[in-house]
């Protein structure tokens, strides 16, 4: 059995890598932290994610996708802990960590504007527009497109403002929408 974020699996399909060896730490309890930092030993093979870094945080949650999806490991249950209560309540340090995971894909997703939609009729024209998946992205916000070194981008309104960035000619400024010719 391996616990990441409170959530067990049957990992018996895997004891080549789970029997021996560093990732035994994880059949003792929950492991998350290592996942993100590599540490294999007794005082880092633990459940507390405290202090680790966005990127960290998202490796976490990597794995923790990777055992709930993959189509061997089956879920066993929940670890009563940190993550869940007796009952198999979630705990206060769960919605917490998802938070704090959600907040460091949505604070990378914002960083990287994603290019808008674009098309181009058979008269020439040419129509972008920016979505809530603009770019193959899913995110929170739909923006607006702007030029940006040379590529139509989604921005969101808050970084309208930013350097590098340019309204389209021929777009209104607050539309999503825009048909050029």
């Amino acid at each position: 059995m391996l616990c990441i974020l409170g959530e067990c699996y049957d990992v018996t399909a895997g004891r080549q890598y789970y029997a021996s060896g560093d990732y035994a730490c994880f059949i003792a309890g929950d492991g998350s932290r290592a996942f993100a930092t590599g540490d294999f030993t007794a005082a880092g093979c633990i459940d507390d994610l405290s202090g680790l870094s966005g990127p960290e945080l998202l490796g976490v949650d990597h794995w923790a996708g990777f055992y709930r999806d993959h189509a061997v490991y089956r879920k066993l249950g929940v670890l009563e802990g940190r993550y869940f209560d007796a009952t198999g309540a979630k705990t206060p340090a769960l919605a917490a960590a998802r938070e704090d995971i959600a907040k460091t894909r949505h604070a990378q997703l914002w960083a990287a504007l994603p290019r808008a939609n674009f098309k181009v009729s058979r008269g020439g024209a040419h129509e972008v527009w920016c979505s809530h998946d603009s770019g193959g992205v899913e995110r929170f916000w739909q923006g607006v497109p702007r030029l940006r070194s040379g590529e139509v981008v989604c921005v969101p309104d808050e970084r309208l403002g930013e350097a590098g960035l340019k309204e389209i000619q021929g777009c209104a400024p607050s539309a999503d929408r825009c048909e050029l010719p």
